[in-house]
């Protein structure tokens, strides 16, 4: 990686930990700090490899945004060096460069980075174990198969996702001639089995929990709420486009398809970048008609079609090459506004703000009722229960209602019957559990609101109940 593309390369990282310090904690990511104070081997939601890297990065550095990010940010920038040695191997030292100064230009991937969420440990393992597997069949030395099977299984133990990668890791070996041969040799299946022992205990971990994962799965809420499927699948599209540049992602596709069906299609490169980048792009994209996808799920194939465009276009055509530039100078500058939205757009940042002054009212409240049995707080979901999870820090037990969530699993409201409560959740969606049946008296209080700059950002229901009957059934 020459001195020009590395500079461009360490900007984007210091300005991922730009975001990474002035972005207050989300929601989703209090939530996976509590699973960090929890170790298992699963969770309903996802499986355990963000829990276990938040556990790490917070050791050195404590419970901070920073400290909360501190994996997420390495492994993101690792990602792209594993995107340059991959390129660099198949195709060049230019090429790989380019590829990865393209990759971490994605906005989903620039700014995405920043958080503390799955996608960043999903992200790397995926490309680690595409350039593994790369190796293994190129230098054709054994600890090559078993570090790729190694990769594969912590993908799959990061992101549920990763069962896709392996589908399409077998599937390059089935239809690309000159590689078919390790199908008649140990290795391929040796990493295989070491895969599996990887995420066995993921696995045992449902069979003892019945399945709690798979229920969540089946379970799953439609991203796109839209009643038309039609609807639902423009919406995902449009998200594409917003998550991988407006420019860049039309072109990441079209590199793929060309890639798979351009002359030389039996160029092994090309074929083992389409079949690991396809099937989690066509899963999404054949489940948006139902709402669910959500557009930062297909996100490694995109950054795997980094590789495939540069490879194509950077060298040999100049349109496509001008076009690659135009669209990473435009991801650039979407960048930008975002590291700026704190001061161009501040009722957009401002909708992660406020959670103090949430748990300073939900604390006054608190300590107005009867202590004796006890006080407790609850949500109908996770995010609110996290939010006041994360800064509450033991002070009252909080939970949610939800029994699919970490928080309705290790503190269930059945616990809790006799005692009083405080209920918030936030008002913009109506709320999904009958208040008025679960406590001997409930009062209704007006709602907390959070003001910043003097604007109301955030408006949250607020519920005083004394005597908790126990879940309404």
């Amino acid at each position: 990686m020459n001195n020009r593309f590395l500079a461009a390369f360490l900007l984007l990282a210091a300005a991922r930990v730009t975001i990474a310090r002035l972005l207050p904690i989300t929601d989703d990511e209090s939530y996976y700090w509590i699973w960090s104070q929890h170790l298992s081997w699963g969770y309903p939601d996802h499986p355990p490899v963000i829990a276990g890297l938040i556990r790490l990065s917070t050791l050195p550095l404590g419970d901070g945004p920073m400290g909360i990010r501190l994996g997420a940010l390495v492994l993101s920038l690792a990602t792209g060096v594993i995107v340059y040695a991959l390129g660099r191997d198949m195709f060049g030292p230019r090429i790989g460069a380019v590829a990865a100064l393209a990759s971490q230009l994605l906005p989903a991937i620039a700014a995405g980075g920043a958080l503390a969420v799955p996608d960043a440990p999903f992200m790397f393992f995926w490309l680690l174990t595409v350039w593994l597997f790369w190796r293994a069949l190129t230098a054709a030395h054994r600890p090559w198969w078993y570090a790729a099977g190694a990769a594969l299984g912590l993908t799959a133990m990061s992101k549920l996702f990763g069962a896709l990668l392996a589908l399409g890791l077998a599937g390059f070996l089935l239809a690309t001639p000159a590689y078919r041969k390790w199908l008649r040799r140990s290795e391929p299946y040796a990493a295989a089995a070491i895969a599996v022992a990887v995420i066995a205990p993921f696995v045992l971990w449902n069979i003892a929990e019945g399945w709690p994962s798979w229920t969540k799965i089946l379970q799953q809420a439609p991203w796109v709420r839209t009643g038309h499927p039609a609807v639902k699948t423009l919406t995902y599209v449009l998200g594409q486009f917003a998550y991988y540049g407006p420019l860049t992602a039309p072109l990441l596709l079209l590199a793929l398809r060309n890639g798979v069906r351009r002359p030389d299609a039996g160029d092994p490169r090309f074929a083992l970048l389409g079949w690991t980048a396809l099937p989690i792009l066509i899963l999404s994209i054949g489940l948006s008609p139902s709402g669910m996808p959500k557009p930062h799920w297909p996100a490694p194939a995109y950054v795997v079609a980094a590789i495939t465009a540069t490879a194509m276009w950077w060298k040999s055509r100049y349109l496509g090459r001008l076009l690659l530039a135009w669209g990473g100078g435009l991801n650039a500058l979407i960048l930008g506004l975002i590291l700026l939205t704190p001061w161009i757009a501040p009722s957009v940042a401002n909708q992660v703000t406020g959670w103090d002054q949430v748990t300073a009212q939900v604390v006054a409240l608190a300590t107005t009722l009867p202590e004796d049995p006890g006080v407790f707080i609850f949500s109908t979901g996770y995010q609110t229960a996290s939010q006041l999870t994360y800064r509450l820090r033991g002070a009252y037990p909080v939970t949610a209602a939800a029994p699919n969530t970490l928080l309705g699993r290790i503190v269930p409201l059945e616990e809790f019957v006799g005692w009083n409560a405080v209920y918030v959740d936030d008002d913009r969606e109506p709320i999904e559990i009958p208040i008025d049946r679960m406590f001997r008296a409930v009062e209704r209080l007006p709602n907390v609101r959070v003001v910043v700059d003097g604007r109301v950002v955030r408006s949250l229901y607020l519920y005083r109940g004394i005597g908790f009957l126990g879940p309404a059934r």
